[in-house]
């Protein structure tokens, strides 16, 4: 959906990813991004506690810090607590979700690192995260599906409530997709070349805005054309938030 080639727009940007995330080299190799975009590659959950220390304590000119992707970085988390916490046995991991739980706290302080490198260092955070289709169970009315991020989320133990928590805005890239009737009165897809990201949650998908985004946000024909429209919108709502008078 262009979330990588999106993220690697952000100036003087700085990639930190899982090893079977590599999505962002193979645009460097196809010369879709920039090829000067450092990437570190994460093997462990220490290495990358490790990686975000250094970025915390280190002298380095990255204004942005991208994440690719959360799926990739609670696989890590998740072998690091059986292999630590739950003396290298999977069954026990998974008994009465406790592995879930004893992870919760160590995702919690990966965030924590997070906000101190947004507080202390000024440097902005964009977590990259795939979806998934899971059913809500809404207590008014029969369950139906929705899409979230692919984070473990139960009500136990939950790694997608804290992510929640910490994002600013929450962005679903969506593509332009039109359904038509043929003959035969069966469904075929139109389309599929134009994307947009939605930032109002919807009964469908998962999606928010502290910053103020309602509107869809067109990503153009490339990854450019998407960075620049999504700042020149971010600017645009600044502007009418600066206009509207402030009742006593």
């Amino acid at each position: 959906m262009g979330k990588s080639s999106l993220a690697a727009e952000f100036p003087n940007v700085i990639f930190l990813i899982g090893p079977n995330e590599g999505g962002i080299n193979d645009l460097k190799s196809a010369g879709k991004v920039r090829a000067d975009i450092p990437v570190g590659t994460a093997a462990s959950w220490q290495e990358t506690v490790e990686l975000l220390d250094d970025l915390a304590t280190k002298e380095h000119p990255y204004q942005f810090l991208a994440l690719d992707s959360l799926s990739e970085f609670q696989s890590l988390l998740f072998k690091h607590v059986v292999q630590s916490l739950c003396g290298a046995s999977q069954d026990k991991f998974a008994a009465y979700g406790h592995g879930y739980a004893l992870s919760v706290p160590l995702w919690e302080e990966m965030l924590r690192k997070l906000e101190r490198l947004r507080q202390e260092r000024g440097m902005g955070i964009v977590l990259l995260a795939h979806s998934t289709i899971t059913k809500f169970n809404d207590p008014q009315r029969e369950a139906y599906d929705r899409i979230i991020v692919d984070l473990h989320d139960s009500p136990k133990a939950s790694l997608l409530k804290p992510v929640e928590k910490f994002a600013s805005d929450i962005g679903f890239i969506d593509a332009r997709i039109e359904l038509l009737e043929d003959k035969s009165n069966r469904q075929k897809a139109k389309g599929g070349r134009y994307r947009d990201i939605h930032f109002e949650a919807t009964a469908v998908y998962d999606a928010k805005s502290r910053f103020g985004l309602v509107d869809p946000v067109s990503l153009g024909e490339n990854a450019t054309q998407g960075y620049q429209n999504l700042i020149s919108t971010m600017h645009k709502v600044r502007e009418q938030n600066q206009a509207v008078p402030v009742s006593a």
